[in-house]
């Protein structure tokens, strides 16, 4: 599953409120406030102009979540010990 994660983004870079958001994307104040709140399927057009208005890359927006994790991230995984010879 991959999630939109814009309200970190966007506060990240001093923007506070979604209505900031889209005053500097262009669009209306609800669309804004559904991607704030990670309710909206964004296109990549969509995401785009969420880029230019925050100066970021998709990656600061997005993030992968495997499937049955219930929405968290997973851990990392742990290196591998070295082995002796």
């Amino acid at each position: 599953m991959i999630r939109v994660t814009i309200r970190k983004a966007a506060t990240a870079r001093g923007i506070k409120t979604p209505a900031e958001l889209a005053r500097l994307m262009g669009v209306k104040d609800a669309m804004a406030g559904r991607l704030w709140d990670g309710g909206h399927n964004a296109t990549l057009k969509t995401l785009n102009k969420v880029c230019g208005a925050l100066g970021c890359e998709l990656a600061d927006v997005i993030r992968y979540i495997p499937n049955g994790t219930k929405g968290k991230p997973s851990p990392a995984r742990p290196k591998k010990a070295k082995r002796k010879r």
